[in-house]
């Protein structure tokens, strides 16, 4: 049961949690949610659609949730979301996000803001993060977990902050900063390694050497960062469209984001060999999303899980990096995907196709139905404009097959009966008619007996010709099924 100052405003349709405590004089919006055991106290405002996760601490003053102070926002509904036992200091400031930058600003769990903090739209902070009093952020900064930022400090808007690195108090941040590293000045600068942060996060004394070679040969040798970087064996990485400078670089994603702290360390102590880049796995319904999780933790990999709303439940992947995003929301969707440090992404599982209206799209995806004539298309259609879509973001899609090889059928005899003659004859006939109403973009699949075709695949997809085959069974005898494509990729059994 939440107990509510007499004096605290709670507007109708505020969720709080079992156990919520307001404090008196605070007002609560009608589109805010407040999480078990939140803890607000006297004087602050909860605003917009603002959501507060499990057992956070608000303290007196605090704002949250207030429109973000952009001249580009036209009071489109945006949102604020704060993970779980967080701490919110006195005059703490949080703005939702923007429509260009994905409506959301987004801060994770275990952190600890001091007071007099501002958090400004848009921003994406990671967990366990330490803000030390008064410092700024920029729209769009992205910081990692684990980070320590001193007090004073001001960080540039769209500056991204890596893993355990620590910001010196009163630095003024205007480019990207490495993981694992310390960076201080009125123009922040490099200063070496966070030692103690690593120490503190269990990383061995051998890793730590490791990581200083590593810092060494990139920043404090002679030549070109290219050259340099090819010493320790990083893969070049390219830089995605954004508004920042060209002269500034993007560092391979997979020493910032990785789940574990040692990358870089293995990376020299292995001779250069560089570790799979992080997965992005955009997730349907279905088993494979999971499996697919399963493999990349037996190989040691880095993933990264996008599930889609109403088509899977994210709690299945609580195990991993992961969040949620609406079908219509493309936009968010590849800025989580970059924001996960993300350099390869798989489509995984079912999604069911929901109407025009029930989408509720987001300018990125209105930007694409007019590329494709204000027309989703028919299943094949959309799966490739979807994949050059990713593809232009800077990802690299690959197929399940990839990652689970198992999933891919060997070439030749699989079961216990080899195809007759004529079996053979349906087989090549099949093939040819799959591969022209692919052509025509209607279906990859056909059922044929004696020459003759019994099914063909529709928008029901291989599982709904199959039951309705099975439904309307006539005829006595072996069917052959053949699935192919246009381009010469087939599918038989």
């Amino acid at each position: 049961m939440a107990h509510i100052h007499p004096t605290a405003i709670v507007e109708p349709g505020a969720r709080l949690g079992a156990g919520v405590s307001v404090g008196a004089f605070s007002t609560i919006g009608p589109e805010v949610e407040l999480g078990d055991g939140v803890t607000v106290a006297g004087h602050v405002t909860i605003a917009g659609r603002t959501r507060i996760g499990a057992r956070c601490h608000i303290h007196p003053f605090a704002s949250l949730g207030q429109p973000p102070q952009h001249l580009g926002h036209k009071g489109e509904a945006t949102a604020l979301s704060i993970g779980s036992d967080t701490i919110i200091r006195e005059h703490v400031t949080m703005n939702t996000g923007t429509v260009e930058g994905g409506g959301e600003t987004r801060v994770g769990s275990h952190c600890f803001f001091m007071a007099g903090i501002h958090v400004a739209h848009d921003c994406r902070i990671g967990d366990r993060v330490i803000m030390a009093n008064h410092a700024t952020l920029g729209g769009h900064v992205t910081i990692a977990d684990d980070v320590v930022v001193g007090g004073l400090s001001a960080i540039h808007q769209y500056v991204r902050i890596g893993r355990l690195a620590m910001i010196g108090g009163m630095s003024g941040v205007v480019m990207d900063v490495i993981p694992f590293a310390l960076a201080a000045g009125s123009r922040a600068r490099l200063a070496g390694l966070n030692v103690v942060g690593l120490k503190r996060r269990g990383m061995t004394e051998p890793d730590i050497a490791a990581l200083r070679t590593a810092y060494r040969l990139v920043f404090e040798g002679e030549g070109r960062l290219g050259s340099s970087r090819a010493k320790v064996g990083w893969a070049s990485v390219s830089t995605r469209r954004r508004r920042r400078p060209a002269t500034t670089p993007r560092w391979p994603s997979w020493w910032g984001s990785s789940a574990t702290c040692r990358s870089a360390a293995c990376s020299i102590r292995a001779g250069g060999k560089v570790p799979s880049p992080r997965l992005g796995i955009v997730a349907g319904s279905g088993d494979l999303p999971r499996r697919l999780v399963a493999a990349c933790q037996a190989q040691g990999r880095a993933v990264f899980v996008l599930a889609i709303e109403g088509q899977c439940d994210a709690e299945d992947f609580t195990a991993v990096p992961h969040d949620q995003v609406r079908l219509g929301a493309p936009g968010r969707a590849m800025r989580l995907l970059h924001d996960a440090g993300v350099v390869e992404v798989v489509l995984a599982g079912r999604v069911r196709r929901p109407s025009l209206a029930a989408l509720r799209p987001d300018w990125r995806l209105l930007r694409f139905l007019a590329g494709q004539g204000g027309r989703l298309g028919s299943d094949d259609r959309l799966v490739k404009a979807v994949v050059q879509a990713i593809e232009e973001d800077g990802f690299k899609v690959v197929g399940a097959g990839d990652i689970l090889g198992e999933l891919v059928a060997t070439a030749g005899q699989l079961g216990r009966h080899a195809p007759t003659a004529s079996d053979a004859q349906d087989l090549a006939h099949g093939l040819h008619i799959a591969r022209a109403i692919g052509g025509l973009d209607i279906g990859h699949a056909v059922v044929v007996q004696h020459g003759i075709v019994l099914g063909v695949e529709g928008a029901e997809g291989t599982d709904g010709l199959s039951r309705r085959r099975r439904a309307g069974q006539d005829r006595e005898g072996r069917a052959g099924c053949a699935g192919g494509s246009p381009g010469g990729r087939r599918r038989d059994s």
